[in-house]
C-alpha cells in the first residue's frame, strides 16, 4: 500500500531496487544450483481492493525479466476469504500470516511449485538454474 502510494518517481525507483535485489539474490541461487521462483502473497490492502492491482503486474513483469516463475497468490486468497475459515492474516498488521495463513500459503505454494518441480532443470548462461519449459 506505501509503494503505490508514493509519487511515479520513486515508485519507479523502488520497483529498480527490487529489480535488482531479485537479480541479485536470483543468482546467487542459481549458482548454488537452486532454482528461483517469486511468490507474490498479498497483504490486506490487496485482498481488499484498497490498492490498484497494476502493481502485481509490474512485479510480475520484474520476475518474467528475470526469468523467475511468479506465484501470484491473490485469486485464490480472495477465494479462500470469501469462503470463510479462520483469517488468514493477522489483524493487528494485515501483512503477516497467522498460523493458518500460513499453513494455506505452504499449500498453495506447493500446489503452485510441484509443476515446475516434475521438469528438470535446464542450463542457463553462466552455469546458472531455471525451471525445464
Amino acid at each position: 500500500e506505501e509503494l503505490v502510494a508514493l509519487p511515479p518517481a520513486e515508485v519507479e525507483a523502488e520497483l529498480a531496487a527490487l529489480r535488482g535485489h531479485l537479480a541479485r539474490g536470483a543468482a546467487a541461487a542459481r549458482a548454488g544450483g537452486a532454482r528461483v521462483a517469486l511468490a507474490l502473497v498479498p497483504d490486506d490492502a490487496l485482498l481488499e481492493g484498497r490498492v490498484d492491482r497494476a502493481i502485481v503486474a509490474r512485479v510480475r513483469a520484474l520476475a518474467a525479466g528475470l526469468e523467475l516463475p511468479a506465484l501470484d497468490l491473490l485469486p485464490a486468497m480472495q477465494a479462500a476469504v470469501r469462503a470463510g475459515g479462520p483469517p488468514l492474516l493477522r489483524e493487528k498488521d494485515g501483512v503477516h500470516p497467522t498460523a493458518a495463513g500460513a499453513d494455506w500459503i505452504a499449500g498453495e505454494l506447493a500446489a503452485g511449485l510441484e509443476p515446475h518441480l516434475s521438469a528438470p532443470p535446464q542450463a542457463e548462461g553462466a552455469g546458472g538454474r531455471r525451471w525445464g519449459r
